[in-house]
């Protein structure tokens, strides 16, 4: 019940201040003007990852598409993130830890949608053709202490029982390959990588586009309601009609459909990013440009982005001043991390 009641975040649906919208390579979209009483076989809210990608697998099955977005596509969580890949959880999850939750039969279905991400994700943006800086030079998971060694270590035993593409990587490597101070061990996926999140949203709407499918951006959908075999929406003040409708709200779920408000936890993340690094240094800051993410929820994490800056970030500090407390924890961890 308190979950529900939450206020659900607005984010700007012009990005303004997102880095990510400065730097895409990928214009936005010119979105399909709508009219009342359109017709759907599908009808999805909703235009981050989730939504794009079920418009344009949609409309490629041969389905009439459209997609309701209330600001634009990629403006929520989705263009709005670090832009890395991993296939892997969070943290130290495992993927028996997760059958244990799901039973075995989904547990591992779902494992193996997680390990092979990576390589769907860069395969995608390939065929596509979508320019968002992707870069698939690998991902890892390294340890900062002893403890947390243990816990990576057991986290590769299990991804690699599950036939995953997984290495493990000693305290040598680290330092060679992410350049970093103080990780003494942790484990590599090789389809990994890191992209411009906004701009891989942009790509996919284009493709969906491409492929057939209306989408509608500034028209969010304020109500929702069955019809006798179909669905009926009103989005951007037009009401229209679908045989199925397909809700990919996420984080931004409200009280659109009953109960499902309940169903989600926000979690709210921020990045930072440096200043674009003169070359000698960029030299010594991960130099195979691999990305990484330690099992810290505070701020173990970086990339590069196309423009030579470092990007980190970490969970929202919601006392005081969140911004200014958030930037110097950032540093703080950067600078213990690359000292130079």
């Amino acid at each position: 019940r308190r979950r529900a009641m939450m206020a659900v975040p607005r984010c700007d649906a012009d990005l303004a201040g997102v880095i990510w919208a400065k730097t895409s390579k990928e214009a936005p979209i010119m979105p399909t003007p709508m009219s009342e009483g359109a017709d759907y076989d599908l009808a999805i809210v909703g235009g981050g990852f989730l939504g794009l990608n079920t418009a344009l697998h949609g409309a490629r099955l041969g389905l009439k598409v459209g997609l309701f977005e209330g600001g634009t596509v990629g403006s929520g969580a989705s263009g709005r993130n670090g832009g890395i890949a991993p296939p892997h959880y969070p943290g130290a999850l495992r993927p028996s830890d997760v059958s244990a939750v799901l039973g075995r039969r989904k547990g591992e279905a779902l494992a193996e949608i997680v390990t092979t991400g990576g390589r769907f994700i860069f395969d995608q943006i390939r065929e596509l053709g979508i320019d968002c800086d992707a870069e698939q030079n690998g991902w890892i998971q390294p340890a900062h202490s002893p403890k947390a060694l243990a816990k990576v270590r057991a986290v590769y035993d299990d991804w690699k029982a599950h036939g995953a593409e997984v290495e493990w990587v000693d305290a040598d490597y680290l330092r060679s390959e992410l350049g970093a101070a103080g990780y003494l061990g942790g484990w590599r996926h090789p389809t990994g990588g890191a992209l411009n999140p906004l701009a891989n949203c942009r790509g996919l709407a284009r493709a969906a586009q491409k492929a057939g499918a209306a989408i509608h951006e500034r028209a969010p959908v304020t109500a929702i309601a069955r019809d006798g075999d179909g669905i009926t929406l009103t989005a951007g003040g037009m009401r229209c009609r679908a045989r199925k409708a397909f809700l990919a709200t996420n984080g931004y779920t409200d009280g659109l459909w009953p109960g499902l408000a309940g169903t989600i936890i926000p979690l709210r993340l921020f990045q930072t990013f440096t200043e674009p690094l003169p070359e000698a240094m960029r030299e010594s800051i991960l130099p195979s440009r691999q990305c990484f993410t330690d099992i810290r929820k505070s701020g173990g994490f970086c990339r590069w982005d196309s423009a030579g800056r470092i990007m980190s970030g970490c969970v929202h500090f919601a006392l005081g001043d969140g911004h200014a407390r958030g930037v110097r924890h950032t540093r703080m961890r950067l600078m213990e991390l690359y000292p130079q």
